[in-house]
């Protein structure tokens, strides 16, 4: 140690030391039934993939992608769950990758960009049915510490410390889209401000399902993701949490139930409306009404030629579409004179990279995975209310392409596969871990019917 710190090389010496103890952690002996080292260092690591280097970020996408399905296959076949999720997701892939050999698509390199953006995701789901039952809820509370954790550390360089930003700089996000009414944008430790509202969303939802799960957690965890959220400014997030909620009344198992949550969301949305209204200078009051003036929105009304240039695009290539990445944001450069379009509509950009085929494998995809979930259950809801809060945000951008929270996000979706031919768990961690009690129209989730 004394060497190292002596070293003429410092970096190289807290570099050696790290590695040191790191190798030293994935060493020591493990108590039984702990979550593997390897899940531990790959989620840690592409938690925070964002603010990595190129040069490390690839391969993690690599394992991300390839791992995933590797880890599916090593699980003993009696305990893996989701195989027709793992088939279709696999379909989904396979598509996207000769994808990047479309004539459209300028060059390798530039296809395998498209690709990654919008196939790699899809690989969380895969991981997600690897994982084993008696693991399923460590390693989702392991994917919520560390988004947590991300976001929470976006927020305090947002607001208190801005040197924990310029320690990591790199972002996607241009003057315009990191401004909205003169107003800098949280962007943190993300890549812009719209992958941090897709993981305040995530969070919300997840606190609203796990309310129940520990005393602390889940209040630290929903106040983080509503903050993080409000700060980043992107009025589709609004929705999209109203869609979260929307979800969890739906779900109700009777129009009793149903009419209870109902008027009881209702009413803390009001009370929260006005909370906020005082005590934070009605700004969110201003940017939800500006969502219903979207008929004279500057903003959206700059998207409306790349809409119509999308459906063009789709209408002369409809059966495979332009290629990958074709609709990818910020690859517009890369295809130079070829077609480009950046839609801002998730669904579309679906429609432009891999036409009827590419749409009708993403809707298979939802919908096996969908008859796969048990929705009665927090593992199954989780999975619904995280899926279809990306979805919201999918309204007006390219949502898939926030890695690597939406590749967390399918994960968890996978987490949420019940066993083959069973239900979820009922263990006694699970029986637990109900939803909000007040959204909650009856004494729990009945596990074990059907």
């Amino acid at each position: 140690m004394a060497v190292l710190a002596s070293s003429g090389t410092p970096m190289l010496g807290a570099g050696l030391l790290a590695a040191i103890l790191g190798l030293m952690w994935l060493v020591w002996p493990r108590k039984e039934g702990a979550i593997p080292r390897r899940y531990v260092v790959f989620l840690s690591a592409f938690a925070f993939s964002s603010v990595l280097p190129q040069s490390v970020g690839l391969p993690l996408q690599i394992v991300a992608l390839v791992g995933a399905f590797l880890e599916w296959l090593c699980t003993p076949a009696a305990e893996r769950r989701g195989n027709g999720v793992v088939l279709t997701a696999g379909l989904f892939i396979g598509f996207w990758a000769l994808l990047m050999f479309h004539p459209n698509v300028p060059d390798i390199s530039t296809g395998l960009l498209g690709f990654r953006k919008t196939a790699l995701a899809v690989a969380g789901v895969v991981f997600g049915c690897a994982i084993r039952e008696r693991l399923r809820v460590p390693v989702e509370r392991l994917v919520i510490n560390l988004v947590t954790s991300v976001l929470g550390l976006s927020i305090v360089g947002h607001l208190w410390i801005p040197a924990i930003n310029k320690l990591f700089p790199k972002n996607d996000a241009d003057m315009y889209t990191g401004l909205y009414g003169g107003e800098v944008r949280m962007q943190g430790l993300f890549a812009g401000p719209f992958h941090a509202a897709i993981a305040g969303v995530f969070l919300i939802g997840w606190a609203i399902v796990r309310w129940r799960s520990s005393r602390v957690l889940p209040k630290v965890v929903l106040v983080v993701g509503a903050l993080g959220m409000y700060l980043t400014l992107v009025r589709t997030a609004y929705i999209a949490v109203a869609l979260v909620v929307a979800a969890l009344v739906i779900l109700a198992s009777s129009f009793v139930s149903f009419m209870k949550r109902l008027g009881i969301v209702s009413g803390l949305a009001l009370v929260a409306l006005m909370f906020v209204e005082a005590f934070g200078g009605g700004k969110v009051l201003t940017v939800i009404e500006s969502i219903g003036n979207f008929a004279t929105d500057g903003r959206f009304l700059n998207r409306l030629p790349e809409y119509a240039l999308g459906f063009k695009m789709f209408g002369e290539s409809q059966l495979v579409g332009k290629g990958a990445g074709s609709a990818g944001d910020t690859l517009g450069p890369a295809f130079g004179a070829h077609e480009h379009v950046t839609p801002h509509n998730l669904l579309l950009k679906i429609l432009v990279e891999g036409g009827a085929i590419g749409m009708s494998l993403w809707l298979l995809l939802i919908m096996v995975l969908w008859h796969a979930l048990d929705t009665r259950t927090p593992p199954g809801s989780l999975a619904v209310v995280s899926v279809l809060g990306m979805f919201g945000l999918g309204l007006t951008g390219s949502a898939i392409e926030a890695l690597p929270v939406t590749y967390l996000i399918f994960m968890v979706a996978g987490l949420g596969v019940r066993a083959e031919g069973g239900s979820a768990s009922s263990t006694r961690e699970e029986l637990e871990a109900r939803p909000l009690p007040l959204l909650n129209g009856r004494r729990g989730y009945h596990l074990n019917s059907r």
